[in-house]
Order: structure tokens, then C-alpha cells, then sequence
């Protein structure tokens, strides 16, 4: 237990450096960048020497600055009132506000609104977003057998993958997936023990992700973690009802989600923008090994006419490089799942013949917003992949240098060998 501090000790640190700006500058995490660029009346203002209405900003992702933020301000506003914020009246005539889900009323995080000023609360629950998805696919990756410094390597890779780099400020997608290594490691525990505390920490690290704030991306790490406890022998029946129970655990915020989806005038996206836009076109492909190879909207250059967010499939080509060794080597159960879940997503993700024909039909949770959601999933098997290669690698090493270590010392050996046999004769030959 001790040594596990350690390491969340570590990984707090590279989180820290990560978050420089905002540690030492006290630099938020909120795109309002686009706030004094693009809005009335700030953009009418001249900040930082810039001219009125020609801030720096990244032309794009305008939701935390429209919808999650205030949001959030409103509901934590409301509660801290002991009103159930149930309405919005500052949206059109009015709209749902604890329905829409993205306000993440139940959160069980939000404690920290209680505790801090709304704006540190805010940074902070961004912050933790790859620490604690870091330090849970820690414990996940030992739990299976990784080493030590694999487990740290994958826990890196999946904690600052692109994916999860790109929707930090959103502060509710990254929120659903730093749950998903815990929810596997519970599902491991299970495996082995059944428990009521296993149990527990199971269905509330599922409840949790739905009460994150993101639907589809709950939906999504559901059905993954499901079929991995069943993919790992785990009895169907026992699980389901976990499952189950955590959603009704969740009840409090399905219901009314579901509520608002039956009456909402929003519509499935279009076939042709699921086809030419949203989904990975096969030469986008190559952003897994160079994510800005097409530009990035930061520095106002990304070339490709649609959301940078939705392409992000990276996990940095040092990993990359040891999932490769991971093809070429014995692979065991585990390795298996990871890279048939890789081949899975990339299958859903991309366009092909058969999301070609898939995406005709109206999917629910899935044609209402961009099926390349689920890329978490592709991130993290391949950031755990890249841990058992990082572990082939080391172990091809090792051997090699116990091989290279038992020819020197056979060479000396012989060496020997030959120097006292040569005394040997001539001692003789001088008696």
C-alpha cells in the first residue's frame, strides 16, 4: 500500500508538470480564449496589447464556454440554496437542467464546489481527470501482471493520450473514462473473491461514470467493461445484476434523461455528415502516429473541414512502438482481448464498408452523437498493450544480457583454462 502511494505520488507529479501553468500561474483550465475573441462585448475590448476582436484563440469547442461551465454554475448555484435544480430559465424560454445530464447535478466530485471557490473547483476536477485515470490504470495494469514501471508506462500513456488531452476542459467526458481502469480492477478482484466490498466499489465506480455527465460515453464503457468481466469467465448472471444495480443506482439521473431524449426536438446527425465527416476516413488514420499531421486548431492551421476532437486516436509513438512488440510475440488471454477490442473500435470508427452501411440505420446512443466517442476504449487497450510490451522488452534484454553475461564468463573460462595448462606443461616439460 505504501509503494502504491508512491506512485500516485509520482504520477501526481507528472500531472503537476503537465498542469504548470496552472499550478505556478495560476492559469484556469477554460477556454476563454474564445470568450474575448468571439463574443459581445469583450471582443469590442483590446486584451493583452492584442487589438479588439483579435485575441488568440482556436476557432473551435465552443460547448464549455456555451453549456458546461454555465451549467454548472447554475446547479452548484441552486444546491448550495438547497434547491434540486431541476430548470434552466436562462436558455430559451427555459429547458431541463438536471435532465440534460452534461450539468452532472449528482456527481458525487462535485463535493469539491462545497469546499473551494467555484473556479478552483473547477481546475481541480480537471486536474484530477488524468490523475486519477493515471493512478487507476496503475492499479489495473499490476492487478494483470505488469511490472512495476509497465504499469506506470501504461497508466502514462492512457492518462495523456490525445483523447483524453483534447477533452479535458470539457470536464465530463474525461470525468466518465478515469472510472473505466477502476471498474476493471473491481471486475478482477471479483473475479478471484467475491466480496461486498468489490461489489460495492463495482457498482458505484459505474454509477459514478453515468453520474460524470456524458450518456453515450457511459454507454459505451458499460458495454466494454460488460463484456470484459464475461470475456474474463466471470458468471454472466452475477455481473448482470451489478450492472443493473448500478443503474438503478443511476436511476435518479437516467430517468429523467431519458425523459428529455423521448421529447427532445434534437435529431440523429445526418447520414452524410456520419459518413464524410464524423467518422475516421482511412488516410486520417495516420494522426495515430502523428496527431497534428494535418494541423491542430490551437495554432489556427488544421486543414481538415471538421473537429479535431473527433480524430484523436493517439497514444504517443514510444508506446506505439511497443504494441508493435506485442504483435510479434506469444500472446496471452489478456493481450487478446485488448487487441481484438483495438480492431473492435477501429472497425466502428472508421469509415469502411461496413460503417457504410451501418450508420444507415438511427442508432441509438450512438447516431446522436459521433460514434468516435467510444476512441477512449482504442486508447486504453492500446495503452495497456503497450505495457506488456514494454515488459517483452525488458525480459528480451534480460536474456540477452544473462546470454552475454555466461559467454563472457566462458571466455574466461577458457582463458584460464589455457593459461594453467600452458603451466602445467611447462612444468612438467622443466621436471
Amino acid at each position: 500500500m505504501k509503494k502504491n502511494i508512491l506512485y500516485f505520488l509520482f504520477l501526481l507529479g507528472v500531472t503537476g508538470a503537465f498542469f504548470y501553468k496552472t499550478i505556478i500561474f495560476g492559469h484556469v483550465p477554460f477556454p476563454g480564449d474564445l470568450l474575448v475573441s468571439e463574443y459581445s462585448p469583450w471582443k469590442y475590448y483590446s486584451y493583452l496589447g492584442y487589438n479588439p476582436g483579435s485575441y488568440p484563440n482556436k476557432a473551435q469547442y465552443f460547448d464549455v464556454l456555451r453549456q458546461m461551465y454555465p451549467w454548472k454554475t447554475l446547479s452548484i448555484s441552486l444546491l448550495k440554496q438547497g434547491i434540486v435544480p431541476l430548470w434552466n430559465p436562462y436558455n430559451f424560454s427555459g429547458t431541463p437542467l438536471l435532465a440534460n445530464i452534461q450539468s452532472a447535478v449528482f456527481y458525487p466530485l462535485n463535493f469539491l464546489y462545497f469546499l473551494l471557490p467555484q473556479i478552483y473547483a473547477w481546475s481541480v476536477l480537471v486536474f484530477f481527470q488524468p490523475l486519477l485515470a493515471g493512478f487507476f490504470t496503475f492499479l489495473y495494469a499490476r492487478r494483470i501482471g505488469l511490472s512495476k514501471i509497465s504499469s506506470i508506462f501504461s497508466s502514462i500513456s492512457f492518462a495523456f493520450s490525445s483523447f483524453m488531452t483534447v477533452w479535458l476542459e470539457y470536464n465530463t467526458i474525461g470525468q466518465v473514462i478515469l472510472w473505466l481502469p477502476l471498474i476493471l480492477l473491481n471486475i478482477e478482484k471479483l473475479l478471484v473473491k467475491k466480496t461486498i466490498l468489490w461489489e460495492v466499489l463495482l457498482i458505484a465506480s459505474l454509477a459514478f461514470s453515468i453520474f460524470a455527465g456524458h450518456i453515450q460515453v457511459a454507454f459505451y464503457l458499460f458495454l466494454f467493461s460488460f463484456v470484459y468481466a464475461l470475456f474474463r469467465n466471470g458468471n454472466f448472471f452475477y455481473f448482470l445484476i451489478l450492472f443493473l444495480f448500478s443503474a438503478g443506482l443511476s436511476a435518479i439521473q437516467l430517468l429523467p434523461a431519458f425523459e428529455l431524449i423521448s421529447n427532445s426536438a434534437r435529431s440523429s446527425h445526418q447520414y452524410s455528415d456520419i459518413v464524410n465527416k464524423i467518422l475516421i476516413q482511412p488516410w486520417q488514420l495516420i494522426m495515430l502516429f502523428v496527431p497534428d499531421f494535418f494541423g491542430n486548431p490551437a495554432t489556427r492551421n488544421y486543414l481538415i473541414p471538421d473537429t479535431y476532437i473527433g480524430k484523436v486516436t493517439s497514444i504517443g509513438l514510444v508506446p506505439l512502438f511497443f504494441v508493435f512488440l506485442v504483435l510479434i510475440r506469444k500472446k496471452n488471454p489478456i493481450v487478446k482481448f485488448f487487441l481484438w477490442a483495438c480492431l473492435f473500435v477501429l472497425l466502428f470508427v472508421t469509415l469502411n464498408p461496413f460503417t457504410y452501411f451501418l450508420y444507415k440505420f438511427n442508432i441509438p446512443f450512438v447516431s446522436d452523437s459521433a460514434p468516435t466517442l467510444c476512441v477512449f476504449i482504442l486508447c486504453f487497450s492500446l495503452s495497456i498493450l503497450s505495457g506488456f510490451g514494454v515488459d517483452i522488452f525488458r525480459k528480451e534484454n534480460t536474456k540477452s544480457l544473462v546470454f552475454e553475461k555466461k559467454l563472457l564468463s566462458y571466455q574466461n573460462f577458457v582463458k584460464n583454462y589455457k593459461k594453467d595448462s600452458n603451466k602445467i606443461i611447462a612444468s612438467l616439460i622443466l621436471e
